[in-house]
């Protein structure tokens, strides 16, 4: 079995009431089944509490306008307090703590839905790397799962990780090349021909893809006064969303304000560089499941996109607002499969976000 982890993985610590949120409200805590048997053997006073305080048809915590059950005025866990961490669930347990589940391979993140864990991805200055390691455990067969097509995408990944980590060009550019590299792949993938990937995967490592992207580049660096539009439009789906914290509203309309910002920032290219890595870790290889490639590339673009518009628009000074912007888009996105999919059906069939239209944005 083999595991990865991204190299800042083992620094997370929770900082508990020093959050600036709290992961206990907004969204169901859905409790696994051996915690739910282990609750229901808890006994006394507390154990009344706990077992009134479970919908155990549905399997997680009732919540009080929007918080969990067990969070106090102070931000902090009642449950937890009273009982100690062993009587926390696997959600409460693990998280921000998140793994990606392949035939004889787990990959582990932290979701950027947590403050801290934005911060750890955001505040990392230099190139993004992966931890691996190999453990002896009996090998995994799963039904129907395409090894072929599982190899070529680990292969096509790590070739977007080496185009987004080249900072010798504007990530613009590298991010633009990435989404062609993600188009041409599809169209393989869809012609049943995951076979023949090796000669496009060649020329997306060559060293000379970034003179051939220039000169292709330059029509859609011509259109930049599309672009403020074509952003405009596409935040606009927001409005079509349901709402999983209700203080989201309120940040939308604070940030529905022109950016202000006019020119990229080296620091805001690095915010951009560590997104896409973070998104494509996490999604692409999902392919594997659904043959959907450059779906998993459209989101990741779109997603950076979207979370530095937002940190544009909302203010909070430069960290501070690219931190709040992505734990807050991921917990409207990332922890809800509603909004999810309906955003992943929405980029790939509206033409409002066709690869032309996000090619402008990248470049402009």
């Amino acid at each position: 079995m083999e595991y990865t982890i991204p190299d800042y993985y083992k620094k997370f610590r929770c900082i508990a009431a020093d959050c600036p949120d709290t992961c206990c409200t907004g969204w169901k805590i859905s409790i696994d089944e051996k915690t739910l048997e282990k609750y229901r053997d808890v006994d006394g006073a507390f154990g009344s509490r706990l077992k009134n305080s479970i919908d155990w048809e549905g399997g997680c915590f009732h919540q009080y306008e929007g918080r969990c059950e067990f969070l106090d005025e102070d931000g902090l866990c009642d449950l937890q307090r009273e009982a100690g961490e062993d009587m926390l669930c696997c959600t409460c347990r693990r998280y921000p703590r998140h793994v990606e589940v392949f035939e004889n391979r787990r990959e582990y993140t932290l979701s950027l839905s947590c403050p801290e864990a934005a911060g750890l991805i955001l505040g990392n200055q230099g190139k993004a790397g992966f931890l691996h390691t190999v453990r002896q455990q009996r090998a995994e067969h799963f039904r129907d799962y395409d090894r072929l097509l599982f190899s070529m995408l680990l292969e096509a990944r790590t070739v977007m990780y080496d185009i987004l980590r080249d900072r010798n060009i504007d990530i613009g550019m590298r991010t633009g090349i990435v989404l062609a590299f993600g188009h041409d792949l599809q169209q393989r993938i869809g012609r049943g021909r995951t076979d023949k990937t090796g000669s496009l995967i060649k020329r997306y490592k060559s060293s000379r893809r970034e003179e051939y992207f220039r000169d292709f580049f330059w029509k859609y660096r011509k259109r930049a006064n599309k672009a403020a539009g074509l952003r405009d439009r596409m935040m606009d789906v927001f409005n079509e969303l349901e709402t999983v914290e209700p203080s989201w509203r309120a940040y939308l309309k604070k940030a529905g304000e022109k950016e202000s910002v006019p020119e990229w920032s080296r620091t805001e290219e690095i915010y951009r560089e560590q997104l896409m890595i973070y998104f494509l870790s996490v999604y692409f290889c999902g392919a594997v499941y659904d043959g959907e490639a450059y779906a998993k590339v459209k989101f990741s673009a779109l997603s950076t996109m979207w979370i530095c518009s937002l940190a544009r628009r909302g203010g909070g000074g430069m960290e501070a607002g690219y931190v709040e912007a992505s734990y807050r888009f991921a917990r409207e996105i990332e922890h809800s499969d509603k909004n999810l999919e309906f955003l992943e059906k929405k980029i790939m069939e509206d033409d409002l976000y066709s690869f032309d239209n996000i090619m402008i944005l990248l470049l402009n």
